[in-house]
């Protein structure tokens, strides 16, 4: 009997230290996708606080009423193209969060869904982000994966128009 005590004491111990472990880890993966879905909207409000800093960039969006003015000196085009990169970047960072780092639940595809959907937006609406992304040292920069999503994206819009 007295054999047999520390062995169901040991018992008991590994089983709590495994439940302690198995829920710290699923803590530790919650806290993760909730700080990464953050970051996300931060960054969002970042750019979308270039907007207000430099209005004129909205002359990226062809239905926009700055598109008819567009500046079309080498610095407005950087800097549009700078904007236009801004959102390359976060698009491909966001995307390979929802598509390769994390297991996706209900949550995670809802939240997939809206930045796909922002996304196709952008490239819908900017004639300028389409030629940017399309030009070859654009392509040769974003991952293999990024780069086939955005041209398919590109490509369903070509064939949408009438």
């Amino acid at each position: 009997m007295l054999q047999a005590l520390p062995i169901l004491i040991s018992s008991i111990s590994l089983m709590v230290s495994l439940s302690v472990a198995i829920y710290a880890w699923k803590f530790n993966e919650l806290s993760m996708r909730r700080a990464s879905r953050e970051w996300h909207a931060k960054t969002l409000l970042d750019i979308d606080g270039v907007l207000i800093d430099s209005p004129e960039l909205w002359s990226i969006y062809d239905d926009h009423e700055l598109a008819k003015n567009k500046d079309t000196s080498p610095v407005a085009v950087a800097k549009r193209e700078a904007y236009i990169y801004q959102h390359f970047n976060f698009f491909e960072v966001v995307r390979d969060y929802y598509m390769n780092i994390i297991k996706r639940d209900r949550l995670d595809e809802e939240y997939w869904h809206s930045w796909d959907c922002y996304i196709r937006q952008f490239f819908r609406s900017s004639s300028e982000a389409r030629t940017v992304f399309k030009a070859p040292w654009t392509q040769e920069i974003y991952s293999e994966s990024f780069v086939e999503y955005v041209n398919r994206l590109i490509n369903e819009m070509s064939v949408e128009k009438p």
